[in-house]
């Protein structure tokens, strides 16, 4: 963004200067042909500016998307720290649950009645 503001002065420095020699010319015909070519170089740097004012926005729009993100994902990092314990205290709960479960089933599976007709 610093590039971009050392640019923006620049350019504002020049077209300044080129707006101070159209205004010192006279009437001859010569002083007009100057006047049309300074208009041109006005013209571009209006033009090099609003480019640089855009680019500096877009930047600043950039920057501010990746200070967003940047407070989500820590955010997210502190819920992911928060959470963990419990998360791993409910993981070891429903190990021991389906153990038990397992457990309990154990007993019954030998025992099958099986009918005849």
């Amino acid at each position: 963004m610093k590039v971009v503001d050392q640019r923006i002065v620049e350019a504002e420095a020049s077209l300044d200067s080129v707006m101070k020699d159209k205004s010192q010319l006279g009437f001859s015909e010569e002083d007009k042909l100057i006047e049309q070519r300074l208009d041109v170089q006005i013209q571009e740097y209006k033009d090099r500016l609003q480019h640089l004012r855009t680019e500096k926005q877009q930047l600043r729009t950039e920057k501010q998307q990746l200070r967003t993100e940047k407070q989500q994902l820590r955010t997210e990092k502190q819920q992911l720290r928060t959470e963990e314990p419990s998360a791993h205290a409910n993981a070891l709960d429903a190990e021991r649950q389906r153990d038990q479960q397992q457990g309990g089933s154990r007993d019954t599976v030998g025992l099958h009645v099986v009918r005849f007709t």
